[in-house]
């Protein structure tokens, strides 16, 4: 099967089924509709994890990871009843990492191609307060 998109979202499922017009790549089409599902979902999704799980011919297998990071992991926590310090509370959300370096070794279309689809099919489903505040 060539030219397909599947996706749980309708909403995801057109924002990568437009990329095909721009005659992007799977990861072009995988990323936007990455961001649209993430936009449509909740605030958290978009300060959330994902991954990106690449493979095909000639490029071998690829997971471009975008977890949640604790910059504060190893940090010693103070033993006394004072608070700890904002370094061992802290979380790097990963979901734009991702999705910028997916995009940087992999994409070939502009990040504002694959955004704009996105935005576009978000915008077309009529979206509630929530998800057009998220935009």
């Amino acid at each position: 099967m060539r030219n397909a998109v599947i996706a749980r979202d309708t909403v995801a499922q057109a924002a990568a089924q437009a990329i095909l017009a721009d005659q992007g790549t799977a990861v072009d089409m995988a990323l936007a509709g990455l961001l649209a599902g993430a936009a449509r979902a909740s605030s958290a999704s978009l300060l959330g994890a994902a991954g990106v799980l690449l493979g095909g011919p000639g490029m071998g297998l690829h997971f471009v990871d975008g977890r949640a990071r604790a910059p504060g992991i190893g940090t010693v926590r103070p033993k006394s009843v004072e608070a700890p310090g904002d370094a061992t509370r802290a979380v790097v959300p990963g979901l734009l990492e991702c999705v910028l370096a997916a995009h940087a070794r992999f994409g070939s279309l502009p990040l504002s191609v694959i955004t704009k689809s996105a935005i576009a099919a978000i915008r077309e489903s009529g979206p509630d307060a929530g998800t057009k505040q998220r935009l």
